[in-house]
């Protein structure tokens, strides 16, 4: 059985660290591209119920504003009904 000399063993060694080594390289640049996909996705959903916010907070206003109305209209016809003459 043939024997490998002491820098064979290195250079392979060097050849299997340099093998780990890009392998190691390639999962942390997937796990990277993995993290800034879920980092988009979620910018998107905050993006999305930031504008849903906004439709709630228009739509609130609104809802005040007719309840405003509502309210002047029923003291109007609450003071109608005072004024009205006694049968």
């Amino acid at each position: 059985m043939p024997t490998l000399s002491a820098s064979t063993i290195s250079v392979l060694d060097q050849k299997l660290l340099m093998k780990n080594l890009t392998l190691a390289n390639n999962h942390l640049a997937s796990e990277k591209k993995r993290l800034e996909n879920e980092n988009l996705h979620l910018q998107c959903r905050l993006s999305n119920q930031e504008m849903e916010m906004e439709t709630l907070r228009e739509r609130i206003e609104e809802l005040e504003g007719e309840n405003e109305l509502l309210h002047t209209e029923v003291t109007e016809l609450k003071e109608t009904l005072n004024n009205l003459p006694s049968a």
